[in-house]
C-alpha cells in the first residue's frame, strides 16, 4: 500500500514507486498537532535527514532548516519560490501536504537554486459544504539546562587559586572573604558598601554579595496562547478556504516585559469557470510585532553568564545595582520591531485538450518592516544622595 503513496515532485505528482530520488513526505496532521510558535519548530524529527537548528530560547528566535546537514534548502509554497522567513510565517493549520526533496536531483527541476534540496508545501483548499473549525491552546514554557553557578565564597576561593597557580597573588583578602561569609549567614544587610573617604560604592569584585544571576533573571514559567479559526466550503463551481491565526507570546526573563505577537490571515478561493478553465486566488497577510528592551541583545546573554556573584542585586539606598543589568533592562529604552507581509497569487489553469494544461501564475510579495529603538540615560545615586549617570550597557 505504501508503494502507491502519491508524493509531490516539482510541479507535479507521481507515485513513490516511480521515483529513485530521495524524497520524504511529512504528515501535515502531525505538524498541526505540535503547539509551537512556528512551523519550522514543528518539523523537528518529522522526516529523516531534515535537521532543525534552534538559535535559542528567546521569543521570536527562529529555527533554521537544513537537509542532510547542507545549507538552506529551497522553499516552494503553492508553486511559488519563497524565502525561509516566508516559510516560518506559514500557519501549520493551513498545510495540506509537504514533501522534502533531499538530494541534488532536485536541481534538474529547480536549477541552481536547489543544490541543497527542496521543501514543497501545498496549502489547503475548500471542499463542498461548510466547515468551521477553531483550535486554541495555552502553552507554558520553562527554562531548561540552566547553569548552576557556585556561591560567592566558592567563587572567590576559585579565583584566588587560579591566580596563585598562575604565579600571581590572591585577589580576595581574608577581610573580604570574612564579609562574604557574614553576608551569606545574614549577619550583614547589604552586599556592598561605601568606599572609605570617597563618595562612591565598592563596585564589582570589591563587593561581597551572593547572587545567582540565572535565578535572578529567569522566570520559573512563562505563558503564551494561540488561536486558530478556519472557515471552508463551497460547491461545484466555487470553493473557499479562510483562516486566521493569532499568537501572543511572552518571554522568560524578569524585568524585561518582552512580547511577541503575530496575526496571520489567509484566504484561498477556487473558481471553475467551465471544463476548460480553472482559477485559484490565494492571499496571505502576516503582521508581527516584537517588543523588548533595547539592552536585551546578544551581548546581554553573553554578559549574563559573566556576572560575578559578588555583585548584589540591590544597593543600600534601595536602588538596583547599576552593574546588575536590571536598570538597563527596565529603564534603558525599548526596541520595537514590526513587520507586515502580504502575499498574493493568481493561478489560471487552461486545459484545451485532455492532459494538456497551460498554467499561468501571477505572484506578488510586499513587505513593510518598521521599528523604533529608544535609548534612555541611566542614573544611579551615590552614597551622599547625589545623582550620577551611566551609558547603557547590556
Amino acid at each position: 500500500k505504501a508503494l502507491d503513496e502519491v508524493i509531490v515532485v516539482g510541479y507535479g505528482t507521481t507515485s513513490k514507486r516511480k521515483t529513485t530520488a530521495a524524497i520524504a513526505s511529512v504528515n501535515a496532521e502531525d505538524i498541526a498537532k505540535v503547539p509551537t510558535a512556528n512551523i519550522t519548530q514543528s518539523l523537528a524529527g518529522r522526516a529523516p535527514g531534515l535537521i532543525v537548528n534552534t538559535s535559542g530560547g528567546g521569543i521570536n528566535n527562529y529555527s533554521s532548516i537544513s537537509i542532510r546537514g547542507g545549507a538552506t534548502p529551497l522553499f516552494v509554497i503553492d508553486d511559488v519560490i519563497c524565502e525561509e522567513r516566508d516559510f516560518r510565517n506559514l500557519n501549520p493549520e493551513d498545510v495540506e501536504q509537504m514533501s522534502v526533496l533531499k538530494d541534488a536531483a532536485a536541481a534538474s527541476i529547480y536549477g541552481s537554486r536547489a543544490p541543497f534540496g527542496v521543501i514543497l508545501v501545498t496549502t489547503k483548499t475548500g471542499e463542498r459544504g461548510l466547515a468551521v473549525n477553531y483550535k486554541g491552546n495555552v502553552r507554558l514554557s520553562q527554562p531548561i539546562a540552566v547553569p548552576n553557578p557556585v556561591d560567592s565564597y566558592t567563587y572567590a576561593l576559585m579565583v584566588n587559586d587560579a591566580f596563585i597557580n598562575a604565579g600571581g597573588s590572591a585577589q580576595f583578602g581574608q577581610g573580604q572573604l570574612d564579609k562574604i561569609l557574614q553576608y551569606q549567614r545574614g549577619e550583614l544587610q547589604y552586599g556592598i558598601e561605601k568606599v572609605a573617604d570617597q563618595n562612591d560604592w565598592m563596585w564589582g569584585q570589591r563587593s561581597y554579595g551572593n547572587t545567582n544571576w540565572y535565578d535572578t533573571f529567569l522566570k520559573n514559567v512563562s505563558a503564551s496562547h494561540e488561536h486558530n479559526l478556519t472557515v471552508s466550503g463551497g460547491g461545484d463551481k466555487v470553493t473557499y478556504y479562510f483562516s486566521t491565526n493569532y499568537l501572543d507570546q511572552s518571554g522568560l526573563f524578569r524585568y524585561a516585559d518582552e512580547k511577541y505577537q503575530r496575526l496571520a490571515i489567509n484566504g484561498k478561493v477556487g473558481v471553475k469557470f467551465n471544463k476548460y478553465i480553472n482559477m485559484t486566488w490565494n492571499s496571505r497577510l502576516v503582521n508581527t510585532e516584537n517588543d523588548k528592551p533595547v539592552a536585551m541583545n546578544d551581548l546581554f546573554f553573553h554578559n549574563l553568564g559573566r556576572r560575578s556573584p559578588l555583585m548584589p542585586i540591590e544597593m543600600p539606598n534601595g536602588e538596583y545595582n547599576k552593574e546588575s543589568l536590571i536598570p538597563a533592562i527596565k529603564d534603558g529604552g525599548r526596541n520595537n520591531s514590526k513587520n507586515q507581509q502580504l502575499y498574493n497569487q493568481l493561478t489560471l489553469v487552461i486545459e484545451p485538450l485532455k492532459d494538456w494544461r497551460i498554467n499561468i501564475d501571477l505572484n506578488s510579495r510586499l513587505e513593510n518592516p518598521r521599528g523604533t529603538r529608544q535609548f534612555k540615560k541611566l542614573s544611579y545615586s551615590l552614597p551622599d544622595g547625589s545623582v550620577s549617570y551611566t551609558h547603557l550597557r547590556a
